[in-house]
């Protein structure tokens, strides 16, 4: 059981930088696409 303890403690204290690490990709990826589209509309 500790070790399973363990594991949850530290995805648990983990969770909030892979959300960042996830939305900071998504929010980039986001801009990308805009810029893209955006460059397309104007040429």
């Amino acid at each position: 059981m500790n070790i399973a303890d363990d594991i949850v403690s530290h995805a648990v204290s983990s969770l909030p930088i892979v959300l960042f690490i996830m939305k900071q990709s998504v929010v980039s990826h986001h801009k990308l696409l805009c810029a893209n589209y955006r460059r397309r509309i104007i040429f």
